[in-house]
């Protein structure tokens, strides 16, 4: 056990400003500071009702302190995350979300402590946020069997209740005092995005609970995070700013280094707004955001986050204080835990020339095993792998020396922040850094004798480098800034057979990359492919005769590019590999080469490296392939799928890959040759705390070295980094480490950049199939009363149909009704039902209705309805003049079927609406702009036929586009193309401003991450990240019209095209 925090020296409070009457936060002279030190990273306050204990979330669990500080104790005690604490108004329980059963449930306790109950059972991810005045329903928000997300409620017998529905995202519901309203918030970023500012901010909305009518209180583009009542019930507590943060640089402040200087009132703050939607700023705190606001439901007394600890606002006070906690803790689970890797997971290879040792990456560290082992007795030592690297970061990229007896081998490590090139003597284990510059390093390639590594090093002096091993000179062979992250910059190269020359892929403008060729000393590149296309994987002959690559230059596959002029055309002689005894001398006749280049053989390689026999082993598909020295032949000569890590041991004629689960493989350069695996043991001891760290430094270096804003939008990421850094010690689990990053992109005030938690509950997730049918949640029981049979779906068929007001007393032959025992009665079977189906909320002469419901079907079905509704719409107001169309997103099946569907709907039409309302993002919003750009030039007419205009798929006609707070990243960028070339008018609501080209990343941890890598602006140098794009018209779809069931952006489109086409002169 241990007195937390862990970090140093004692923290002071200062002395107390305000004294309240019943209730004072403790405070200390700085002469009188006590020697305790106290707790930090405390999350997730919520007061009791009386305002005298603090329940808080750390290291997972639920805690328990006196609201003035004091000493914690633990309320639940779980490996997995318990969080998000919400007392009762009568201060006898306390709800919480638990991932302790597979994904977060809803669980309630005693609030003194004791065994939790679970309350909900659905495979949706759930929280509480609030309770009933009179203690006997929690809120929450879900989606379950609705069309769109809602507002429901579950009581302590398990009662399902829903509120409300919409088509944004509901957050935070919260009662009022009396119980007749509900504040939520509508639409909204994510919580660690608090300064966001735009049309997708969370706005703070009322629900009526006897009428269900919803009105926003307040809708300024700023997000309200957290609203819930005052005890008053006149008042509305909320987490928002005062005046928007600058951030997002236009294209001419671009290279800036000017950081914004913060202020409290673009600080997010705690702040009150009345009934009325005026608000006034409670707290005046600069920097870090306040966080999760908690009000105590009889005093009003305030709980909150900010920074690295928690704080009180007391009743009647104007300035909060800090909660000392102090709390003996002991670690859940040890934090060392040995794997034992038996021949799988090897993520990375490296063999000697001789491969008589084969090299492997696993858990981003590097291990050796020989690959011919004794037999017998002496077998079981020589199988277990070498561990040469122990650094808890990243070592990788690793190759070892060439020659007989290799004793260095050269990899990257993170060990100094940056990814650095580090020398490993075999014979010594010792260590050298060979690079001392903060760029990072990236792909070192060896020269064929050995004497130098190429590499590529990221950055505004980046490009391809040479270090001399012997002398350790550096030389810039080719000058390329670029982060070299997600195909930025340069990617593959490889060295000719003597040395003398290294071709390298670069990406050039248009979209293309070619393949240049610049000689190992230096000197002038040549761009040897020329051609707008795809080119990589440059690989040299064995003989240094040809260069290799792949390409769609002209059809996908594996292209030759002679080195020097053919005495006779190819086609004229046989192509033969002749082995020589003699050094390869590269002869390169510049003159015309990309004249030379021709198809070798088709496939489409993900690895190609030229072997001694003059073959190409290329990895194909997933399988090891070998490709005959004329391209002639393609033999694959492994099954199963999965191959990788290509390597040859040029010496024995032999290649090495790993398999499919990280197993290793080698085989002989030859047709029917035996596969022979390579098997060690590796003993790996993970420590899961140095882990952690070792990926927040990752995590840091690679926003640091990769995020498309070198200024980080004004913020300084350093100091973001010292700042979050000292809270690892505090995390107890990947829930907590993924909040942590998040928080720290959050600063950054940038989409496209969320982390994903590693996966490491107790229990996996149940799943929860789809019925078919919505729930009436105002019937009680016995059965389950349908509310509505959605068209097309199974119980819309006349052989299984089920009808709205119909009962459902049994599924699967047992009884249901609408609460949490549902789930459990469904959940993890297969989508086959029996439904015990009656007109009467009885079994007696009930009938047996049988169908399934596959996963996706309920979606997809519910999506289609929508658009057939909205199809139908236009058709009948516009008396089948325009035609419509909607964008769900911008892939490559979206582009087809917009192909499919525009250029069916738009014959003999006058009009055209376009709806991307909702639209998911993507990359073909340019491609669709061009074809809508296509302008007729003329007409055609066959014989027989009717006149057509020209060229096909051409249109001149009105468009409307539709977009809204829904319309993400590239669905964005389609509306700015619309406006910009004035393509039509654009009606509906702002864009949220969610445009970047991203990255994904995995840490070392396996958490996953986003990084933004690529912004985007206007021709008038605006960005569209952060400034969503204005519609023409502007029209709301409100609460009360998604209740109702109207849309009046789909009208005021139909009316304005309309009016365009009527006003239009007659031709």
């Amino acid at each position: 056990m241990q007195l937390l925090n862990h970090f140093g020296k004692n923290r002071r409070l200062l002395s107390t400003l305000c004294f309240c009457a019943a209730f004072v936060v403790t405070a200390f002279a700085e002469d009188s500071q006590p020697s305790q030190e106290y707790l930090i990273g405390a999350r997730l306050p919520a007061l009791s009702p009386d305002g005298k204990t603090l329940a808080f979330v750390y290291r997972g669990d639920i805690w328990s302190v006196p609201s003035e500080g004091g000493r914690a104790t633990p309320l639940t005690l779980h490996v997995d995350m318990d969080s998000d604490p919400v007392w009762s108004p009568d201060g006898k329980w306390i709800a919480f979300s638990s991932t302790r059963n597979g994904n977060s449930d809803i669980f309630v306790m005693p609030s003194q402590g004791g065994t939790p109950r679970q309350l909900t059972f659905s495979s949706e991810a759930e929280a509480p946020s609030g309770w009933s005045p009179d203690s006997s329903e929690i809120l929450f928000s879900a989606t379950r069997d609705g069309k769109g997300p809602g507002i429901f409620s579950v009581n302590l017998d398990l009662v399902t209740k829903k509120y409300a529905e919409d088509y944004p995202k509901l957050y935070f519901p919260a009662f009022s005092p009396d119980g007749k309203t509900i504040v939520y918030g509508r639409f909204g970023f994510p919580w660690i995005r608090p300064r966001y500012y735009g049309s997708g901010a969370m706005q703070i909305n009322l629900m009526d609970v006897a009428t269900s009518e919803c009105k926003a209180l307040v809708d300024d583009q700023k997000q309200h995070l957290w609203s819930r009542f005052m005890p008053s019930g006149q008042e509305i507590l909320t987490v928002t700013i005062g005046e928007r943060t600058p951030g997002v640089p236009t294209l001419s402040e671009i290279g800036s280094t000017n950081k914004f200087t913060d202020t409290p009132a673009m600080t997010p703050n705690l702040w009150k707004f009345n009934l009325q939607g005026e608000g006034c700023q409670l707290t005046q705190f600069t920097g870090d955001a306040v966080r999760a606001p908690s009000v105590a439901a009889c005093t009003g007394d305030i709980a909150f986050e900010y920074d690295i600890d928690l704080y009180i606002l007391r009743s009647g006070c104007e300035k909060p204080e800090k909660v000392l906690i102090q709390a003996a803790v002991d670690a859940k689970t040890n934090k060392r835990r040995n794997e034992r890797f038996d021949s799988n997971n090897a993520a990375e290879l490296s063999v000697t020339d001789d491969g008589a040792t084969v090299f492997f990456g696993l858990r981003s560290e590097i291990w050796s095993i020989p690959s011919q082992k004794p037999p017998g007795v002496a077998n079981r030592s020589a199988n277990i792998a070498k561990r040469l690297t122990d650094w808890v970061g990243e070592d990788s990229n690793f190759v070892v020396a060439p020659g007989k007896k290799p004793t260095k081998l050269y990899f990257l490590s993170d060990r100094q922040k940056n990814l650095r090139l580090y020398e490993l003597d075999l014979e010594s284990d010792n260590v050298a850094c060979l690079w001392d510059r903060e760029e990072d390093i990236l792909n070192p390639v060896f020269s064929p004798d050995g004497s130098a590594i190429a590499f590529w090093v990221s950055g505004p002096e980046g490009g391809l480098y040479r270090l001399n091993l012997e002398n350790r000179d550096l030389s810039k062979l080719v000058s390329l800034p670029a982060s070299y992250l997600y195909g930025n910059g340069g990617t593959s190269f490889s060295w000719s057979p003597d040395g003398r020359w290294i071709a390298y892929t670069q990406n050039v403008p248009r979209g293309a990359r070619n393949i240049f060729i610049v000689g190992s000393e230096g000197g002038s590149p040549v761009n040897v492919t020329q051609l707008n296309a795809m080119h990589e994987l440059p690989t040299w002959s064995a003989d240094g005769k040809f260069l290799y690559f792949f390409s769609d230059r002209d059809g996908a596959g594996i292209y030759r590019l002679p080195l020097r002029e053919s005495t006779a055309r190819l086609d004229d002689f046989d192509l033969k590999f002749e082995p020589s005894t003699n050094k390869v001398n590269v002869s390169i006749d510049f003159s015309r080469i990309d004249r030379r280049i021709v198809n070798h053989c088709s496939g489409t390689p993900s690895q190609m490296i030229a072997a001694p026999t003059g073959d190409l082993v290329a990895i194909i598909n997933g399988e090891v392939a070998l490709i005959s020295y004329d391209g002639k032949s393609i033999r694959t000569v492994t099954s199963g799928g999965g191959k990788g890590n290509l390597q040859i041991a040029p010496a024995v004629k032999k290649v090495y890959f790993t398999g499919p689960n990280g197993e290793i493989f080698g085989r002989l350069i030859q047709d029917n040759a035996p596969l022979e695996k390579i098997t060690f043991i590796a003993d790996f001891e993970r420590n899961v705390q140095d882990e952690r760290q070792a990926a927040f430094a990752q995590f840091w270096r690679n926003f640091k070295r990769g995020f498309y804003d070198g200024n980080m939008h004004g913020r300084d990421w350093d100091a973001i980094r010292a700042r979050y850094e000292r809270l690892l010690p505090t995390i107890d689990t990947s829930e907590e480490f993924a909040v942590l990053l998040n928080r720290m992109t959050g600063e950054l005030e940038s989409s496209h950049s969320e982390i994903g938690t590693r996966r490491e509950v107790s229990s996996p997730s149940p799943s929860t199939p789809k019925l078919g049918f919505i729930i009436d949640y105002t019937w009680r029981g016995p059965g389950l009363r349908i509310a509505e049979v959605p068209p097309n779906m199974p119980g819309d068929y006349e052989a299984t149909r089920i009808k709205a007001g119909e009962y459902v007393m049994q599924i699967n032959g047992k009884d249901v009704r609408a609460d949490e025992n549902l789930y459990q009665t469904i959940n993890n079977k297969p989508n086959d039902f029996v439904f015990m189906v009656n007109s009467r909320p009885s079994t007696n002469d009930a009938r047996l209705v049988k169908y399934s419901v596959p996963t996706s079907y309920w979606g997809s079905t519910l999506y289609e309805n929508r658009i057939e509704k909205n199809i139908n719409t236009v058709s009948k107001a516009s008396d089948d003049r325009l035609a419509y169309v909607h964008i769900s997103a911008m892939g490559s099946p979206n582009q087809i079927r917009f192909e499919r569907e525009v250029y069916d709907r738009i014959q003999d039409k006058q009009g055209l609406i376009i709806d991307v309302r909702g639209n998911r993002g993507g990359n073909i919003a340019d491609t669709l702009i061009g074809w809508l750009m296509r302008k007729p030039h003329g007409f055609v007419k066959p014989r027989d036929e009717a006149i057509r205009t020209v060229p096909d798929r051409s249109w001149d006609k009105p468009i409307i586009v539709l977009s809204d707070q829904e319309a993400f990243s590239n669905g964005e960028l389609f509306t700015t193309a619309v406006r910009i070339n004035k393509l039509g008018l654009v009606v509906g609501m702002p864009t949220p401003g969610y445009v970047i080209w991203t990255y994904g990343m995995g840490l070392v941890d396996g958490t996953s991450a986003r990084m933004p890598l690529s912004g985007a602006w206007r021709l008038d140098g605006t960005p569209t990240e952060g400034m969503g794009e204005e519609p023409d018209i502007r029209v709301e779809l409100t609460s009360e019209d998604y209740r109702l069931g109207r849309d009046p952006q789909l009208e005021r489109a139909i009316h304005e095209i309309l009016k365009q086409l009527d006003s239009a002169p007659s031709k």
